[in-house]
């Protein structure tokens, strides 16, 4: 009878091949698994994405009419009258022509390039509609909504307690 085998047997090592079946496993994480690109979780991953996009541009586009709303308001505040509570008709028109006016100059002073055609498409339209539809600008015919006006702070979030109103050209009344 062998002698090696009679031995306790409980301690010996783990077999080679047991070994490397270990270490192959300890190897880690290989890296993110790939989705199959016609897979309904492609598809859900695609359309999150799509929708963050969406999200993200609808986001952009109301800040920027936000700002646009309190430039505007902001014109129309720092050339308000020191004395008057009120704007008769003929100053509110001249107060608008002003602000289409401020918009060209504001085209001109960009240099050609991105962003200044949209401009003036915008300047184009604020002036087609004043002369038709009138524009929308802070009520000035108003002594309550001046004074709101006056006192507004110059913030997004605040610039709802101002009234606006839509003025046309008196010429093309």
């Amino acid at each position: 009878i062998n002698a090696e085998y009679m031995g306790d047997h409980h301690h010996h090592a783990m077999p080679k091949s047991n070994l490397v079946k270990a270490q192959k496993k300890s190897r880690g994480v290989v890296g993110p698994k790939t989705v199959h690109p016609n897979s309904r979780k492609a598809a859900k991953m695609t359309s999150e994405k799509m929708r963050k996009e969406k999200l993200e541009k609808r986001k952009v586009a109301t800040q920027k009419g936000k700002k646009s709303v309190v430039d505007m308001l902001l014109f129309f505040r720092d050339r308000l009258p020191p004395d008057s509570q009120v704007l008769s008709t003929d100053e509110v028109a001249a107060m608008c022509e002003a602000y289409l006016t401020a918009s060209r100059a504001g085209i001109a002073a960009k240099r050609v390039g991105f962003g200044r055609d949209q401009m003036e498409a915008d300047s184009a339209q604020l002036q087609r509609l004043y002369e038709t539809v009138g524009i929308e600008i802070p009520d000035l015919q108003s002594v309550e909504n001046v004074l709101k006006l006056r006192v507004w702070d110059g913030s997004v979030k605040n610039s709802g307690h101002v009234s606006r109103t839509r003025f046309r050209c008196p010429s093309t009344l």
